[in-house]
């Protein structure tokens, strides 16, 4: 679940907290049970927030920072 914004003048508007929770929603409907992000960079705390914000929780160690997962089968 790949999330960018690239253009500075977006950043920190809450685009990425909206899409975030339209994708879940979305997974929910389809009826998954988890989503996951393949990586967030250690460096990158303003997409750490974001995801954590939404329910993502690190589960992964990667060479750059860490895998995130989410239930959406709890709530």
């Amino acid at each position: 679940m790949p999330l960018v914004i690239g253009e500075a003048a977006y950043r920190g508007k809450g685009i990425g907290k909206t899409v975030a929770a339209a994708l879940i929603a979305l997974g929910r409907s389809l009826g998954f049970d988890f989503l996951g992000v393949r990586e967030i960079y250690s460096w990158n705390h303003a997409s750490r927030r974001c995801f954590e914000s939404q329910g993502f929780r690190p589960v992964e160690a990667t060479p750059w920072g860490h895998r995130y997962a989410m239930s959406l089968t709890t709530p």
